[in-house]
């Protein structure tokens, strides 16, 4: 029995000596230590050298520290422990500030299947996490914050440790790295922004082209403009921050990138039918354009155009605007160069509103709106296929052309002009207002016969039909349509007089205007007589165009009253 005793004595004793961690009168998480001093930051590197770290994510919100101390839960001690059983504690290699909180790393221990890592502030020893590599990322860290790191070996299920720890840790000042704003060009040079990092005493900015990070200068806000870019030179962007003694934090290694363009050179601003017209010359690297106008105030957008000209419809007429262009990135989120700040301007006067086009008695009227701001307006014409061509100007809202030719089809557009007439002042619808011309018919003398009354007229070219009209007293009267150029009616009543006007008509049934004066026939004329032959004539007689003026009178007196005054029927026209 006493040997037996001896040998769990030694048995015991033994398990103390290779399991620490385990030995009598250790605690079963990693014991409460003093923390050290911060370890001696490592340099940076040559400022054209990439930092050596891992693409990190944005730095996520401070997760609060656990109110109390977690400690693992102790496995059950071996009922005959060895020395072979424990595992060597990990011997850490480092803690650094990474973009996205501290990486702690150690080296690998033959045999283990899983670490746990631990941190601490000024209270114990807290569980970060569990790695089954040789690094870990904790992301809680509160920027600002010091905090020590250890690592111990535990069980593939994590219920128990399997090694002991370094009780010292590693030790590092926590940084954030910063996050990054916009970067944006301005005529200055491209500006960076990004947010205030607590414990943060300065901050490092650094820029790349196809090589690595190079430094550009340490500033203590939470921006800098930066004016060595050079146009058409695509750049990524990065901060650093550091606190007061010098601890650099992580920084995000992908970082903001911007094409540096030139200020685009700005064409020609000219007054549209849609709106103006904006263009400029093309800028190399440039993804897309913003277009800015402005009145008395400041700059404002007009829209964004992935070409080099861009027609803003925003503009009202007899204002007068100055417009700009700037290169923006393809989302159109910032700006990416620079642009001309005295721009072009332009007064906009607003193309012509065409209402009308009407054939009238003397021609073709063209109307159409009031713009504000136009002194003068130009009327045009062409046929189809044709070209454009003056008809006139004037200053008010109608024209009247009078060349015309009828049974022809003409467009019309207006166009505003400068008050001496030499300039236009806007643009003008180019497709117009297109009319098939009729001319009006015109009128001869009405002439009583001794059947009826006898309306005749010109031919009108384009016409197939007629359509006479006549009134006496009131309002015009369709009397009847006709293919000829006259027309006999025989409904009139003697001694009354009668006015007649004729409208011509198209194939397509489009009418011509009218001569609204018409021409009156003589109240109820029966006989035209010639008072030196003593002779009478029907009206329509071949001789009575012969008649001097002085000698003839028309009647409406009878056959029978005639001859009983003296008068011999004519001998052509037997009335």
């Amino acid at each position: 029995m006493k040997r037996i005793l001896c040998l769990v004595l030694a048995l015991v004793m033994a398990c103390g000596m290779a399991c620490p961690a385990f030995a009598a009168g250790e605690p079963e998480g990693p014991p409460v230590i003093a923390v050290g001093d911060v370890p001696v930051e490592p340099e940076e590197p040559a400022e054209a050298e990439v930092p050596e770290e891992p693409v990190e994510a944005e730095v996520p919100v401070e997760a609060e520290e656990p109110a109390v101390e977690e400690v693992p839960a102790a496995a059950e001690e071996p009922a005959a422990p060895t020395k072979a059983a424990a595992l060597a504690a990990p011997v850490l290699t480092g803690a650094k500030c990474v973009a996205g909180g501290v990486q702690v790393t150690w080296n690998a221990v033959d045999g283990a299947e899983r670490y746990r890592v631990f941190y601490k502030t000024t209270g114990g020893w807290k569980k970060a996490g569990d790695a089954e590599g040789t690094s870990y990322v904790w992301t809680e860290a509160k920027s600002g914050t010091k905090y020590a790191f250890t690592v111990r070996c535990v069980t593939a299920d994590g219920s128990a440790y399997a090694s002991g720890y370094d009780a010292a840790g590693k030790s590092v000042k926590y940084i954030a790295a910063p996050k990054l704003g916009k970067v944006s060009a301005s005529a200055d040079g491209i500006k960076i922004t990004w947010g205030a990092v607590s414990g943060a005493a300065k901050y490092r900015v650094y820029y790349k082209t196809t090589g690595g990070w190079k430094k550009i200068k340490d500033v203590t806000g939470t921006s800098y403009t930066w004016t060595g870019g050079k146009n058409g030179t695509a750049y990524a962007f990065t901060v650093k921050a550091y606190d007061s003694k010098g601890a650099a934090g992580g920084y995000d290694s992908q970082g903001r990138s911007l094409t540096l363009c030139a200020a685009p050179k700005l064409g020609k601003v000219s007054a549209e039918a849609g709106g103006v017209k904006i263009t400029w010359s093309a800028v190399k690297g440039a993804e897309r354009y913003r277009v800015f106008y402005k009145t008395t105030g400041g700059w404002k957008k007009a829209g964004d155009a992935e070409d080099t000209s861009y027609t803003w419809k925003g503009a009202k007429s007899g204002t007068k605007y100055t417009f700009t262009v700037r290169c923006v990135t393809a989302d159109g989120g910032a700006y990416a160069g620079g642009y001309d700040t005295a721009g072009k301007a332009l007064t906009y006067i607003a193309a012509p509103k065409l209402t009308k086009v009407s054939a009238e008695a003397g021609g073709i009227k063209v109307t159409w709106g009031a713009v504000s701001g136009a002194a003068k307006y130009r009327v045009f014409y062409k046929t189809s296929g044709g070209k454009w061509t003056k008809a006139g100007d004037t200053d008010k809202t109608s024209y009247t052309w009078t060349k015309g030719a009828s049974g022809k089809s003409y467009s019309f557009t207006v166009r505003c002009l400068t008050k001496d007439g030499k300039s236009y002042a806007s643009a003008y619808d180019s497709t117009g207002l297109t009319l098939r011309y009729l001319a009006a018919p015109s009128l001869r003398p009405a002439v009583n016969t001794s059947t009826g009354i006898r309306i005749s007229w010109d031919a009108v070219a384009g016409a197939v039909r007629y359509r006479v009209f006549y009134k006496s007293g009131g309002s015009w009267k369709k009397l009847a349509d006709t293919a000829d150029t006259s027309y006999l009616w025989t409904g009139g009543k003697s001694g009354t007089k009668y006015t007649f006007t004729v409208r011509a008509y198209d194939s397509d049934g489009a009418g011509s205007p009218y001569d609204k004066t018409g021409q009156t026939s003589a109240e109820g004329i029966r006989y035209v007589l010639n008072i030196h032959t003593m002779k009478f004539h029907y009206p329509e007689c071949r001789d009575v165009p012969k008649i001097d003026p002085e000698n003839r009178v028309d009647t409406g007196a009878d056959r029978t009253q005639l001859i009983g005054e003296g008068y011999m029927p004519c001998g052509h026209c037997n009335p």
